[in-house]
C-alpha cells in the first residue's frame, strides 16, 4: 500500500511540473522553453535548433500557462508523428505579436491529417490559440517536413508581467 501511495504521490508531482513547471514560475516563458527543447533533444536525439527573444515577452500568467502547454504539445505531437531527425525552434515578439515557430524535418503532415476531426493534438492546440485570439498555420510537405507557426496577439493586460 505504501509502494502505492509513493507512486501515486510521484506521478502527481510529474503531472504538476509538466502541466505547468515552477521554472515557468521563477524563469519565465523563455527559459522553458529552452528547458523543454533540451529535454526533447535528450529523450529523441533530434537535433534542435532555437531561436529564443532576448528580451522577456510580457505575457500574464494564464496566457504563458497557455503558450507552454501549446508548445509541449507541438513537441509530443512530433514525437509521436514526424519521424524528423532535426529541429528547428523560434519563439520571438515582433510588433505586439508573439510568434512560436517549429519546424521539422519528418515526414510532413498531410491536409488530412491537419483536418482529421480525431488529430486530438491539432484540436488541443488549436483550442488553445483561439482561447488566446491567435492563429494557427500548419504546413506539411511529404518528406520534407512540417512546419507549424502560431501567432498570438499580446494584449495590453499583458503588459505588466513578463513570461
Amino acid at each position: 500500500m505504501q509502494e502505492y501511495i509513493d507512486n501515486t504521490c510521484q506521478n502527481t508531482n510529474r503531472l504538476s511540473v509538466e502541466m505547468r513547471p515552477s521554472i515557468l514560475n521563477h524563469l519565465g516563458l523563455i527559459a522553458v522553453i529552452r528547458w523543454e527543447v533540451k529535454e526533447y533533444q535528450n529523450r529523441t536525439g533530434t537535433i534542435c535548433d532555437i531561436v529564443l527573444d532576448q528580451k522577456k515577452i510580457p505575457l500574464d500568467w494564464d496566457c504563458s500557462t497557455a503558450v507552454f502547454r501549446i508548445f509541449q504539445k507541438l513537441l509530443s505531437n512530433m514525437e509521436r508523428h514526424s519521424e524528423a531527425t532535426r529541429m528547428m525552434v523560434s519563439f520571438t515578439e515582433k510588433d505586439g505579436t508573439l510568434e512560436l515557430m517549429v519546424m521539422d524535418n519528418g515526414k510532413g503532415i498531410t491536409k488530412e491529417q491537419i483536418n482529421n476531426p480525431n488529430s486530438w493534438g491539432i484540436t488541443e492546440i488549436n483550442e488553445r490559440v483561439e482561447f488566446l485570439g491567435g492563429e494557427i498555420e500548419i504546413k506539411g510537405i511529404p518528406d520534407k517536413g512540417t512546419t507549424i507557426t502560431v501567432r498570438i496577439p499580446l494584449q495590453a493586460k499583458n503588459q505588466d508581467q513578463s513570461g
